[in-house]
């Protein structure tokens, strides 16, 4: 148990110093699973509340290749709802498209820090991992009515 605690603390005394030392990014890239998403968002959650007052995340969706653009939209409300942060903690913007799967790329302190691939036309999975995103609309914005 004290060995699990003291490599947590040197992890993160590491990342204190070097915040990109610890980069999370797959080779190849794949869409994750719901349990992986919420392990690798709550890390960007806790980095969050230790930033300093005038630094930010920076959450910046991508289109994968023949995605509905809609889907952007839908997966910033995802991260913006999921991780709870005041707004001035978290500013999200909509990347070029990529001709792979589709990206959702996080950036601490100006620099690139994790990377999630999200499947063609899918949500990403977070929140509880029991439902079927794509038939469930747990963290999606309310349609206006028309």
């Amino acid at each position: 148990m004290h060995i699990w605690v003291l490599t947590i603390l040197f992890l993160w005394s590491s990342f204190q110093e070097n915040p990109t030392r610890f980069q999370i990014q797959p080779e190849p890239l794949q869409p994750g699973t719901c349990e992986g998403n919420r392990a690798l968002l709550g890390n960007v959650s806790h980095i969050a509340k230790e930033l300093g007052k005038d630094e930010v995340i920076i959450a910046v969706a991508k289109l994968g290749k023949g995605e509905k653009p809609f889907m952007n939209k839908r997966r910033l409300y995802t991260i913006t709802t999921y991780l709870d942060l005041p707004p001035e903690k978290l500013i999200t913007a909509e990347g070029d498209p990529t001709n792979g799967h589709a990206l959702m790329e996080f950036y601490v302190k100006g620099k690139p820090f994790l990377v999630l691939a999200i499947g063609k036309n899918q949500e990403l999975e977070v929140g509880d991992c029991q439902i079927d995103f794509n038939k469930t609309k747990f963290y999606m914005p309310k349609r206006k009515n028309r």
